[in-house]
């Protein structure tokens, strides 16, 4: 019997800890309501309890709003998506930005000494994509090359942003992802076409 009892208590602890993979049927259902608010620049009340949606819509339109996906208001220059990927559902965006988030925090996460190189993080988000969009996987390789590199950027754009308007943020948060876009947009054309 006390076998038994350690036996589930090791297999809890296992199923917690940082890094092991997450069921995706089970995530978070309020993180997911959040995150489609910032996809769809929907009215949003900051955990100052400010309204931020003006600054939403100037900053990133959201999915099918006309205004193209890209860069926030700090962003050195504006980027406008020319992918397919601009073309998905707000619910396909959220559910990638999830999961990426879940696969970049990995076993040691906001921290910049172990970020994933850009190179696996493709890798990762090739198979992603190419589970979760047919329109995605009908691509030719250079297209998914380009659909690929705007998603990641978008996603981590999107999880920063997420965290920002929910208090979440940081300092350390603020570097870790300042750093991470800074070397997945300069990432080498070698890394990012496959």
């Amino acid at each position: 019997m006390v076998r038994c009892v350690r036996l589930a208590l090791l297999l809890i602890l296992i199923s917690v800890t940082p890094g092991h993979a997450q069921d995706p049927a089970a995530k978070d259902p309020f993180v997911m309501e959040k995150l489609k608010q910032v996809v769809t620049a929907a009215a949003v009340i900051s955990s100052s309890k400010e309204r931020v949606d003006d600054e939403m819509n100037e900053t990133r339109g959201g999915n099918n709003s006309g205004t193209p996906l890209g860069c926030y208001t700090l962003c050195p220059r504006k980027r406008q998506f020319a992918s397919g990927y601009v073309d998905e559902s707000a619910d396909t965006v959220v559910s990638w930005t999830y999961d990426l988030h879940i696969f970049l925090s990995g076993d040691h996460p906001y921290d910049i000494e172990y970020m994933p190189g850009y190179r696996t993080v493709r890798d990762f988000s090739v198979g992603w994509w190419k589970k979760h969009s047919e329109r995605f996987s009908a691509q030719p390789s250079m297209r998914q090359s380009a659909w690929v590199y705007e998603a990641i950027l978008d996603g981590v754009q999107i999880w920063d942003r997420y965290q920002l308007l929910n208090g979440q943020s940081s300092a350390t948060t603020l570097s870790y992802f300042d750093g991470m876009l800074a070397s997945y947009e300069n990432a080498l054309p070698s890394d990012i076409f496959f």
